[in-house]
């Protein structure tokens, strides 16, 4: 896997973390 496979991937994953994700989670701990 390459450096840019990567960069690709991580950005897929920051696409999939939305402000409603993070506010699941964040009840979720409460």
């Amino acid at each position: 896997m390459t450096s840019q496979d990567v960069e690709e991937r991580t950005q897929e994953v920051k696409d999939l973390i939305t402000p409603e994700l993070l506010q699941h989670l964040v009840a979720l701990g409460e």
